[in-house]
């Protein structure tokens, strides 16, 4: 892994699944992961995106993990 390398959390968690969004909320903002958008955060730690988006889908929503890549 490169120096300063960025990751997103790309996430979809259903509306009715309220205390699910808290406690992502809560852990994205412990690891101090920038929000992009609701539903996006970015992060160096990529473990700590990985840990958050196995809970997610543990949870029987969706999340992804991916590299940003800037291109231009």
């Amino acid at each position: 892994m490169k120096m300063n390398e960025k990751f997103l959390l790309v996430f979809d968690i259903p509306n009715d699944k309220i205390g699910l969004k808290k406690r992502i909320n809560r852990m994205l903002h412990r690891s101090k992961a920038e929000m992009i958008q609701k539903s996006v955060w970015r992060s160096e730690s990529l473990s700590s995106l990985k840990e958050i988006a196995e809970l997610i889908k543990r949870e029987g929503a969706r999340a992804n993990v991916i590299k940003e890549e800037i291109l231009f």
